[in-house]
C-alpha cells in the first residue's frame, strides 16, 4: 500500500504546472498588512482576497509550506519593499473554483497565479472573499519579513 501512495505522490509532484490546476493544489496569498488577519482568533480576514485595481488577486502555488517564506523573500519582498510580510493565507484551488473564480498562471515569478473573473459588484466580491477567508489556514512566519523604508 505504501508503494501505491508513493506512486501517487510522485505523479502529483511531477505534474506540469502549466497544464492544469487541480482542486487539491495548494496556494498562498501573502499577508502584507496586520489588518488582514486576527492572530488571537487564528483567522484570515476577507480583505486578503479582495481583487486589486487590475481586477486580480495575486497568489502562489506551493508544494511545501516551508518554501513559502523563501518565495516571499525572493519574489514578493523585492517588489513590495514598503510593506512587511507577516505570513500567508493557505487555500486549496477548490476554494476559488467553487466561487466560479479563475486561476490563471501569470509568470514571472515562478508559480505565480492571478485569481480572476471576480464579479463587478463590490458586495459580491466581499461575500466571495469572506467565503474564501473562512476556508483559509493562517500561517504566520516566526519572524515577519520587515519592510524597507
Amino acid at each position: 500500500m505504501s508503494s501505491l501512495k508513493q506512486f501517487w505522490k510522485k505523479l502529483i509532484s511531477s505534474r506540469d504546472r502549466t497544464d492544469k490546476v487541480y482542486p487539491t493544489d495548494n496556494f498562498s496569498r501573502f499577508i502584507t498588512s496586520s489588518k488582514w488577519y486576527a492572530a488571537s482568533e487564528n483567522r484570515v480576514k476577507r480583505r486578503v482576497f479582495m481583487p486589486a485595481r487590475n481586477g486580480h488577486t495575486s497568489i502562489f502555488y506551493y508544494e511545501k509550506v516551508n518554501n513559502c517564506r523563501d518565495v516571499a523573500l525572493k519574489y514578493v519582498h523585492p517588489y513590495r519593499k514598503n510593506v512587511s510580510i507577516y505570513g500567508f493565507a493557505s487555500n486549496q484551488a477548490e476554494d476559488f473554483l467553487v466561487a466560479k473564480l479563475s486561476l490563471v498562471k501569470s509568470e514571472p515569478p515562478p508559480n505565480h497565479y492571478n485569481v480572476g473573473k471576480w464579479p463587478l459588484s463590490k458586495d459580491e466580491q466581499l461575500l466571495i472573499a469572506q467565503e474564501i477567508a473562512d476556508k483559509s489556514l493562517l500561517v504566520l512566519f516566526d519572524l515577519k519579513i520587515e519592510k524597507i523604508d
